[in-house]
C-alpha cells in the first residue's frame, strides 16, 4: 500500500530481546547510518526478512532529482553493518512495494517495473530475483505475474511454504466502482513461475497471507459491498491450496465500527488450528470536520477447524489499543508472539509488546520516539532474528539501532 511522502526518511533496525521487554538500553556505538543521511532520499514501501545470520531489506525510494529513484535491495548484518547495497531492482516508482522473503536457501524478491499510463491503469511488469547472504545476485529477474493493463497492484504478499514461493497480487480496478482483484502464483524453487490465478474480487483495504504448514490463509479486510448503498466492514480469512485453489472462505460482517482500515497481520500459533489476527480501524467519531483520522487495534484469536471458523468479533477482542496505534504486525518466536505498531500519526513512532495466545498484552510496552521534523509516516515491519525482533521503521535516515536489556 502507497504510504504518505516523506520530506526527510529513513530506515533504521531495532534489535529487541524477546526475553525482556523493559529496562533496555542503546549499546555503545549506535546508532549506526546505513546510508548517507545527506542523500535526498524519500525511502518507503518497507520489507524486511531474516536468513539465520543476515537480514534482506528492501524498499521504494523516491529520489528528488527522479534520478535515482525506484526499488532497493541491501544486505545487513546482525551488528548493522552493511554487507551489500544498497541495489537498484529498478528505476522507476510504483503502485506495488517490493517484497522479500527467505527463500530457504536465497532472498527472494519480488518487484515491479513499468510505468504508469493514466489513473488506475498502468504497464507493469512483476519480476522475481534471488540474491545470496552476501548480496549477490543468484539468478537475472524472472517475470512472474502480469495483471494486465486495467490493473495496478496496490500491495502484495511474497510467501516460502517451503517448497516454493506463493506471490499475492492485490490489485485494483475501477470501472464504475472500485474494487481488488486478488491474484494468485506460484514460482518453485527452480524459479519456475506456474500460470497466475484470480482467486476473489472484493475490495481489500488491508491483508495479510501466511502458510501454516499445510495451506495459505489468507486475512483480508474489506467493504463487503462497494456498490455506493452499502458499505459493511467485513473481515474475511480465505484457506488455499499450494496450488492457488481456493478450499473455503468465511466472512466475518460487522467487524468492525468504521469502515476504514490502516493495517492487518495473522501469525500461526504453536496449537493447531488456532491464529492470532491483529488489525486496526478507524475510531468512530474521528471522521469529524476537520478529521483526526485516529485508529484503533485490535487484537484477537480465531480458531479454524476443516471449514468451520470461530466467532470472530471485535466486541469480544482480547486487546484494544486505544493510543492511537494503527498498521499492527504479529511475529512469533516458537510460543512468544509479539506485536508492533504505529503510534499516532507520526511514522517512526512504534510500540513494540509481547501478547499472549489469545492476543492479550502481557508486558509493558516498549516505545520508540523520534524528534521532529525528523519523523515520516511508515509502519514499523518486524521479523525474529534468532532471540532478536528486527524492526525497520522510517526516521531522518537510514540507520540502525541495537538495543538490550
Amino acid at each position: 500500500m502507497r504510504l504518505l511522502s516523506l520530506a526527510t526518511l529513513a530506515i533504521a533496525l531495532l534489535f529487541i530481546p524477546q526475553a525482556a521487554l523493559a529496562g533496555h538500553e542503546l549499546e555503545n556505538g549506535f546508532p549506526v547510518e546505513l546510508v548517507n543521511a545527506a542523500k535526498e532520499a524519500r525511502p518507503q514501501g518497507l520489507d524486511i526478512a531474516w536468513s539465520g545470520s543476515v537480514y534482506g531489506i528492501v524498499y521504494d525510494d523516491y529520489w528528488w532529482n527522479k534520478k535515482k529513484t525506484g526499488c532497493y535491495f541491501m544486505v545487513v548484518d546482525a551488528d548493522g553493518k552493511v554487507v551489500r547495497g544498497p541495489v537498484r531492482l529498478s528505476k522507476k516508482q510504483h503502485g506495488l512495494d517490493p517484497k522479500i522473503t527467505w527463500a530457504g536457501n536465497a532472498f527472494a524478491v519480488l518487484h515491479p517495473a513499468g510505468k504508469q499510463l493514466a489513473k488506475y491503469k498502468w504497464d507493469l511488469k512483476y519480476y522475481l530475483t534471488r540474491f545470496n547472504e552476501k548480496g549477490k545476485k543468484l539468478s537475472e529477474r524472472t517475470l512472474v505475474v502480469i495483471p494486465g493493463n486495467e490493473l495496478y497492484a496496490d500491495y502484495g504478499h511474497l510467501v516460502w511454504n517451503g517448497k516454493e514461493l506463493g506471490i499475492f497480487l492485490l490489485a485494483d480496478h475501477e470501472d464504475k466502482n472500485l474494487y481488488t482483484v486478488l491474484t494468485f502464483c506460484s514460482v518453485n524453487a527452480k524459479g519456475v513461475p506456474g500460470e497466475s490465478k484470480v482467486i476473489s474480487v472484493k475490495y481489500d483495504q488491508a491483508s495479510d497471507v501466511i502458510w501454516d504448514g499445510n495451506r495459505y490463509v489468507f486475512l483480508g479486510m474489506h467493504r463487503y459491498t462497494y456498490d455506493g448503498s452499502e458499505q459493511v466492514p467485513t473481515a474475511r480469512i480465505i484457506l488455499i491450496d499450494s496450488d492457488g485453489e481456493v478450499i473455503t472462505t468465511r466472512y466475518f460482517e460487522g467487524i468492525a465500527l468504521a469502515d476504514e482500515f490502516r493495517g492487518a497481520s495473522i501469525v500461526a500459533t504453536h496449537k493447531k488450528n488456532v491464529y492470532l489476527i491483529a488489525f486496526s480501524t478507524l475510531r468512530p467519531g474521528s471522521q469529524t470536520s476537520p478529521p483526526t483520522h485516529w485508529y484503533d487495534v485490535y487484537t484477537t484469536q480465531v480458531r479454524i477447524v476443516g471449514s468451520k471458523f470461530s466467532r470472530f468479533n471485535p466486541k469480544n477482542a482480547s486487546q484494544k489499543m486505544s493510543d492511537h496505534w494503527s498498521f499492527p504486525t504479529l511475529v512469533r518466536d516458537g510460543r512468544n508472539y509479539y506485536l508492533t505498531a504505529n503510534l499516532g500519526l507520526a511514522g517512526c513512532d512504534f510500540a513494540f509488546a509481547k501478547v499472549n495466545l489469545k492476543g492479550k498484552i502481557t508486558s509493558k510496552p516498549v516505545q520508540h520516539s523520534a524528534p521532529r521534523p525528523a519523523c515520516g509516516a511508515a509502519p514499523p515491519y518486524p521479523v525474529m532474528a534468532g532471540n532478536f525482533c528486527g524492526i525497520i521503521f522510517v526516521e531522518s535516515t537510514l540507520m540502525m539501532h541495537k538495543i538490550k536489556p
